[in-house]
């Protein structure tokens, strides 16, 4: 386990060293080497995590805890495995297609804030995956869908980008609204925050876990769906 942990935390760093770089050197000859490396690194481990997280232990950790609403808890067991996996290998694949993809940008725009937003987009990913507490799943969340808009919009001079990123963040918020929802009606039933708690469905009316599953189906759908 923590042989597994220590690579998580490399990840982590190496995700906030790429969108770091992709920030202070904007117009260096190398910038798209100082800030897709990094997450073309990054990426790597998290295939290797994942795959490693298949043949061992899983990896169930509280960083801290101040009240119930506020424990930062992360959960990564085969599920969350496979999931790490899909976003390893596509997002290894655009950092290394994006050392030369970006370079159309140079002369045109603030080429710095494409490589910021590409990390931080993939590590809020990450984050969503493994986190085990409503809180702070939802925090990341929000930071993957306002990254993402700012993605789809980056060349917003194309005014059918600008509208695509609109329509996606009014929907992508309408879909955040209807997980919070279906959390709040676990909550009422469990009287906690952290998903260890909506595990034991066997305390929760069936009615209920209807409810919750068709407002979480809805909020994820529609994600998806964008």
């Amino acid at each position: 386990m923590s042989e597994n942990l220590s690579i998580m935390y490399v990840i982590i760093a190496f995700f906030a060293l790429g969108a770091t770089l992709g920030l202070f050197t904007r117009g260096q000859k190398y910038h798209a080497y100082f800030t897709y490396i990094p997450s073309a690194f990054a990426s790597f481990l998290t295939i290797i995590l994942a795959i490693t997280i298949f043949s061992s232990e899983s990896i169930h950790l509280t960083f801290f805890n101040i009240q119930d609403l506020f424990d930062f808890e992360i959960f990564i067991d085969g599920v969350a495995a496979f999931f790490l996996l899909i976003i390893g290998l596509i997002s290894f694949a655009v950092s290394i297609y994006s050392l030369s993809y970006s370079k159309k940008f140079d002369d045109k725009k603030n080429n710095s804030a494409l490589g910021m937003l590409f990390n931080v987009f993939i590590l809020s990913m990450i984050l969503v995956v493994i986190s085990n507490n409503v809180f702070f799943f939802l925090v990341f969340w929000e930071l993957m869908s306002l990254t993402s808009f700012f993605l789809v919009i980056y060349e917003h001079e194309n005014k059918h980008n600008l509208k695509s990123g609109l329509t996606y963040l009014v929907m992508t918020h309408l879909g955040t609204g209807f997980i919070f929802a279906s959390f709040m009606l676990m909550y009422t039933q469990t009287g906690s925050f952290s998903f260890d708690s909506f595990r034991d469905v066997s305390i929760i009316p069936q009615y209920v876990k209807d409810i919750a599953f068709v407002l979480a189906f809805v909020g994820f759908g529609t994600k998806a769906g964008m």
